[in-house]
């Protein structure tokens, strides 16, 4: 983990989650539950297209999956850090395996369900690392 990252926030507003996984019905059931939560959610399949959606929208926090096709989670990780624009951008790595070395605040394993994602994205929030 790192130095703490300011999360731009919305006082009083939702908070809005980019969640990049290359499988569908990850996607669906994560966003719909995240959404339950009170969270804004964007959905993006890739790095490639997490950075397209980046580009148009800002964001309060990116949770990415780790494998994935084209641009995986690290590079996409790698991408986001290095460039000034999204290198203060909270990320919160989940995957089948656990990630080696990347610059993120919280990783999780992908099996531990929906209530520890939502969990790890309040303490994001808050500051918690």
């Amino acid at each position: 983990m790192t130095s703490p990252r300011q999360v731009s926030g919305r006082p009083g507003g939702p908070v809005t989650v980019l969640l990049v996984d290359d499988e569908f019905d990850t996607r669906f059931v994560t966003r719909l539950l995240l959404e339950e939560a009170g969270h804004v959610v964007i959905e993006a399949f890739n790095g490639e297209d997490a950075l397209a959606h980046l580009a148009q929208t800002p964001v309060d926090v990116v949770v990415t999956d780790i494998d994935m096709p084209g641009m995986d989670g690290t590079a996409l990780v790698a991408r986001l850090r290095q460039d000034a624009a999204t290198g203060h951008i909270p990320i919160l790595a989940w995957g089948e395996r656990e990630p080696d070395h990347l610059d993120v605040e919280l990783t999780l394993a992908k099996g531990l369900g929906i209530q520890q994602l939502v969990d790890g994205i309040d303490r994001l929030l808050r500051g918690a690392n």
